[in-house]
């Protein structure tokens, strides 16, 4: 049985990939919408849609015609999480092992909506980090910066960054920073590269997952993920529940 070491301390999960079962379904909706956005890449993994429309030169009627229509692919999808979720999170807080969410999503309403409906035990986690445009640095530099959402019930932490740029962590990074052995024992669990190179540009840790934009072993290797330094792969987020993370 595989053992993480140090012992890990904080999980922090990718929402699309990784706690819910999307990606095949989102390279149906971004073919489908890229013929009415030029340019628009049907394969931009991880990235934030409204920032690539936006660099893209769309105006923001364009943009919200392309999220319209992507809310309308995903509700009609009926997006729920992978098998096994809740029970690991579950399994997660009982050991110890402080876990949360972080996710280049924004709080647009339908995202909320989404969380909950998806089948997701919001209660497990203790944290969950968006991206919004607009908001001041100065508001999540060392401190938590939320909205609260009445449907979820889920208070839910606002960051102007979008992963990789490591500043996307800060609303929480007051608290993960207190939690033992940090960095070196917190772990973000993501599925694309970009969420690699966010683990990268932060210092903490990696778990790869084969459930999402990266489905090959060597693939991860070759974009260095470093097993050597205690990254992990898994072929779905549930096999985390097989392993001895000891916390300490």
């Amino acid at each position: 049985m595989r053992i993480a070491e140090p012992p890990v301390s904080g999980i922090i999960f990718d929402f699309d990939g990784v706690m819910a079962d999307t990606i095949p379904k989102h390279e149906e909706f971004r073919s489908a919408l890229a013929a009415d956005f030029p340019g628009m890449n049907p394969g931009h993994a991880g990235k934030n849609a409204i920032t690539e429309l936006r660099a893209l030169g769309f105006s923001n009627e364009k943009i919200e015609e392309y999220l319209r229509g992507w809310q309308e692919c995903e509700v009609a999808a009926k997006i729920k999480i992978f098998p096994g979720m809740n029970e690991l999170l579950s399994a997660l807080n009982q050991k110890g092992v402080f876990c949360g969410a972080l996710t280049n999503r924004g709080p647009r309403p339908h995202n909320l909506r989404l969380f909950k409906d998806c089948g997701l035990e919001l209660q497990h986690l203790n944290f969950f980090v968006l991206h919004k445009e607009g908001v001041l640095p100065s508001l999540v530099r060392g401190h938590e910066s939320c909205i609260y959402d009445k449907y979820s019930d889920k208070y839910y932490c606002l960051t102007p960054y979008c992963k990789p740029d490591p500043l996307a962590i800060m609303p929480v990074y007051r608290l993960l920073s207190r939690l033992p052995g940090f960095p070196e024992s917190l772990y973000y669990a993501g599925d694309s590269k970009l969420d690699l190179k966010f683990t990268k540009n932060v210092g903490i840790r990696f778990i790869g997952t084969l459930s999402g934009n990266v489905n090959d072993p060597d693939e991860w290797l070759e974009a260095g993920l470093d097993e050597l330094n205690g990254d992990i792969i898994v072929g779905n987020i549930a096999e985390i529940s097989q392993m001895d993370f000891r916390t300490g």
